[in-house]
């Protein structure tokens, strides 16, 4: 994305599209924060997967909020579900005059609910959910890797691993919505050995991320993402 900052532009208006640039569009039980006071809604949705988290950002680089997430094994009774308490923070960020890179870190902890493939369901469980977060991006490419474990009592534990690259079809101003086509790959080696692929077009006007998608099998993947300030 492009941005003009106008001179008679308010000050909330130009702390936001300061903070928006430099945002990773990734929306999961990945780690996001907006700007210091800021509230952030994000989302995604699958057939096997959802994702859903609401944070306030304390500083510019940390953030604390709540979240839902589930994990469901496809053609299975096999399901995993997470509610938690979850911490992000922004270890690093490496600003260059066409490009920026992130490395996040979140911690999620809370009650971890499993039913096994036989449909037994097991009592719930304290479980604790670390995830490490790399993206680069500019105005045209973006990049992102991440990895996240799942675990508890009982030797509970789920891992996912993720990548994404994509490109956006244009550059536009701050007030104008963005395209961008992203592939994301990911493995989840508890529920499934196979890598999936679903490629996806990433919708961003101002402070808002919109996702529609299907993975290469043909389910389909919604996502948002809304950054408030008050």
């Amino acid at each position: 994305m492009r941005f003009t900052f106008a001179p008679s532009m308010p000050r909330a208006a130009r702390l936001l599209a300061c903070a928006l640039l430099a945002l990773p569009a990734l929306v999961n039980a990945g780690p996001l924060t907006g700007f210091k006071d800021s509230w952030m809604v994000m989302g995604e949705a699958s057939e096997l997967n959802q994702d859903w988290m609401i944070n306030r950002a304390f500083t510019g680089k940390d953030a604390l909020g709540v979240g839902y997430h589930r994990w469901k094994m496809d053609g299975s009774p096999h399901r995993v579900e997470h509610t938690g308490v979850n911490y992000v923070r922004r270890v690093a960020r490496w600003n260059r005059p066409d490009s920026q890179a992130n490395l996040w870190f979140a911690l999620d902890v809370g009650t971890t609910r499993e039913t096994h493939p036989s449909g037994h369901r097991m009592a719930d469980r304290t479980g604790w959910m670390p995830m490490v977060q790399f993206d680069w991006e500019t105005t045209r490419l973006y990049t992102l890797v991440s990895a996240a474990t799942l675990r508890g009592k009982g030797g509970l534990q789920y891992d996912t691993y993720k990548a994404q690259a994509g490109f956006s079809f244009y550059e536009v101003n701050f007030d104008e919505w963005q395209p961008w086509l992203v592939v994301e790959a990911k493995r989840m080696p508890r529920f499934d050995d196979k890598v999936e692929v679903t490629p996806f077009l990433r919708m961003i006007h101002k402070s808002l991320y919109v996702e529609v998608g299907a993975n290469t099998e043909g389910k389909p993947r919604v996502a948002v993402m809304k950054v408030f300030a008050f």
